[in-house]
């Protein structure tokens, strides 16, 4: 693995170790770029110029931090409770061939900083590696369970606004698409089938009310009565559209689910776009991932058991896949894993040992690939 100055400054900034990839940083190159002026009062151009001048990286950090002050950047166990402005005010990153380090400006102390700083947990989710916070996971399970009872009309429609005690106004295609994808994120991090449940439940009700003609989806549901016209919202701009947030969605369900009809429906609502995505590529990139999710085919992990199964949770998180889906099912006796990829399924895995070489393998049959 090759790493840089830039890899290593991202790496301590978030809290994790080197051997994985930003989780949260591109969503926050969203919101610097769109706040840049107003941030640093230098021209937007500015922005993509940094990009490529990793010496300022860790000084524009620190910026950031005085002025949008995001916790996520440092654990809490490297800050000892101080909060993110006074760290980064009187802590440096500094790197050298031993390693990376933590300097106290003011007392002049160098703390090393692992390259795994998660050893007291063997296999760290999303949650717990982007915030260092193994309660986030419960505070995003009540915040969707509180959508999930109250946010709803009395036939189960989905309602997009809490407000004064109440819920009201039907959610748009975007509002089902989007709470589909938290619930499958939250399925990933904890494995409670009540979120999977929820998001096919929901994914079920979505094409139903906003399916239109040759595999798409209507922005606004056929329940909508008081619009001339649906519409159809399909550009991936800062965020992406309902609709390839939904391909995504449908394609992931499949692969949890065993459900064939699900990914058919997938390429259904891609191929009603694909005549829009030719002509304007860039506008619609997520969707293009969901396309190239298809051809790939993604990775799918299944694990049962108990003995050993937190390493190989940690083993599948860190292999090479891009799109990858984990199935959990708990239960007494030592843990086995199959990985599904590329159109045929491994033979049963012992250790987690033998199921990082697996995806090792696997990605030295794409590299390969793509060499030739």
């Amino acid at each position: 693995m090759t790493v840089n100055q830039k890899d290593l400054i991202y790496a301590a900034l978030e809290g994790r170790p080197l051997t994985r990839p930003p989780v949260m940083l591109p969503y926050y190159m969203l919101v610097w770029e769109d706040r840049w002026t107003e941030l640093t009062g230098e021209p937007i151009s500015n922005f993509y110029q940094w990009l490529l001048r990793p010496r300022d990286h860790a000084a524009y950090y620190r910026l950031f931090a005085e002025k949008l002050p995001l916790d996520i950047f440092q654990p809490a166990r490297w800050r000892d409770g101080r909060c993110t402005y006074e760290y980064f005010e009187n802590t440096e990153i500094v790197t050298n061939e031993k390693g990376i380090f933590a300097l106290d400006k003011k007392s002049g102390k160098f703390t090393p900083l692992p390259e795994n700083p998660y050893d007291d947990d063997p296999a760290p989710v999303e949650k717990q590696i982007v915030f260092d916070k193994k309660d986030y996971s419960e505070a995003a399970g009540r915040a969707l369970r509180f959508i999930l009872r109250h946010m709803r009309g009395p036939d189960g429609r989905l309602l997009a606004v809490w407000m004064d005690g109440r819920a009201r106004h039907a959610a748009a295609l975007d509002g089902y698409a989007y709470l589909i994808w938290a619930l499958i994120e939250l399925y990933q991090a904890d494995f409670n089938p009540d979120w999977l449940a929820g998001a096919e439940a929901l994914a079920r009700d979505a094409l139903e009310l906003f399916g239109g003609e040759n595999g798409g989806l209507y922005y606004t549901g056929r329940d909508i009565s008081d619009l001339p016209g649906r519409g159809i919202n399909a550009w991936d701009g800062a965020v992406p559209s309902g609709q390839s947030v939904m391909a995504h969605n449908l394609i992931r369900l499949s692969r949890l689910l065993g459900r064939e009809d699900l990914e058919q429906r997938a390429r259904e609502l891609i191929g009603s776009l694909a005549s829009d995505a030719a002509h304007n590529p860039m506008g619609y990139a997520y969707l293009m991932a969901a396309q190239a999710y298809l051809e790939d085919g993604g990775a799918h992990v299944t694990i049962a058991g108990s003995q050993g199964a937190q390493a190989m949770l940690q083993a599948a998180r860190e292999g090479c896949k891009p799109y990858l889906t984990i199935q959990y099912t708990p239960c007494e006796g030592p843990a086995r894993a199959q990985v599904c990829a590329r159109g045929r399924c491994s033979l049963p895995l012992g250790t987690a040992k033998t199921l990082a070489a697996h995806f090792k393998a696997l990605c030295g049959e794409e590299n390969e690939e793509k060499r030739l």
